[in-house]
């Protein structure tokens, strides 16, 4: 039955806990879950802490209903098993007790996501391609304001950026923020002397 599609269950045999999901295909569904918790990058947290802490060993995948049909048949036969065992996280790992569709999920294509989300980004859009409302945009910034960004990843922002013409308005709002902007000594001298090594080298 490992090509069938249906509901299937994740138990660790060691504390009793379990995580519920359904599949297009079991076998397919059970490797995926398996590449994603040996390389520590499974979507849930608690069972990929107690996959590391208790072993591949203690944990039995079993085919729960197989269901003939389409997604939607199968989600909904999940939300039905969801509803009977969701706890709120005491024995169930389940973050929560609703049927979520992973079927074409980011492993799959991983650039292709980076690249959806970048321009989500770019345009103040989440991925669905909605406008994020100001509020939502204030928390992001918010949260990491403050945050001290790597020298490797303001030189990668950096080469991005580099040659790309800057708009008008663009330039406005950069004069703004600056305006009334005291810069430091160090910063001015710093300055300075790379402006006079660059002359010193034009003249030689």
């Amino acid at each position: 039955m490992s090509l069938k599609s249906g509901i299937y269950k994740i138990t660790n045999n060691q504390n009793g806990r379990f995580y519920i999901g359904s599949a297009r295909r079991f076998k397919e569904r059970w490797n995926g879950h398996l590449y994603s918790l040996k390389h520590g990058k499974h979507s849930n947290r608690f069972l990929q802490a107690d996959f590391l802490k208790c072993g591949s060993e203690a944990f039995l995948f079993e085919i729960l209903e197989v269901v003939e049909g389409d997604k939607i048949k199968r989600l909904e036969t999940e939300e039905r098993y969801l509803k009977q065992y969701f706890d709120g996280g005491k024995l169930c790992y389940n973050l929560c007790g609703r049927a979520i569709s992973r079927e074409g999920a980011s492993f799959k294509n991983p650039e292709e996501t980076k690249r959806k989300m970048s321009l989500a980004h770019m345009g103040n859009k989440n991925m669905l391609g909605k406008k994020q409302s100001a509020e939502t945009i204030a928390k992001r910034v918010a949260k990491n304001k403050g945050k001290k960004r790597s020298a490797d990843f303001c030189k990668r922002i950096s080469e991005v950026h580099k040659g790309k013409p800057k708009s008008v308005e663009h330039k406005r709002k950069l004069s703004e923020a600056n305006k009334g902007f005291k810069q430091s000594k160090e910063h001015t001298d710093k300055r300075m002397k790379t402006k006079m090594q660059n002359k010193e080298k034009r003249v030689f």
